[in-house]
């Protein structure tokens, strides 16, 4: 297999093989800073993808209204102090 030298990172990387290649069973994780990403990982076969800008804003909403939102888990728990 030819390597190939990364720019900028002074060291020989070999290409390893997607993780589906080395496990067809695994749950692919990823995150995205933008609604652009998350089509273009979801485009690339990713099982669940994460936008933190989201999860802040759905944080805020439980806070302001004291109710929760639909999501798959809980990204904080969320114990608002009295005033």
């Amino acid at each position: 297999m030819k390597r190939r030298k990364e720019s900028g990172l002074g060291q020989d990387r070999v290409p390893k093989p997607p993780p589906r290649a080395a496990n067809p069973a695994i749950n692919v994780i990823a995150r995205a800073h933008s609604d652009a990403e998350v089509e273009h990982l979801k485009g690339l076969g990713a099982d669940i993808v994460i936008m933190g800008e989201r999860e802040i804003a759905r944080a805020i909403v439980e806070v302001v209204t004291g109710k929760t939102t639909d999501r798959a888990g809980p990204a904080m728990e969320i114990n608002p102090q009295p005033a």
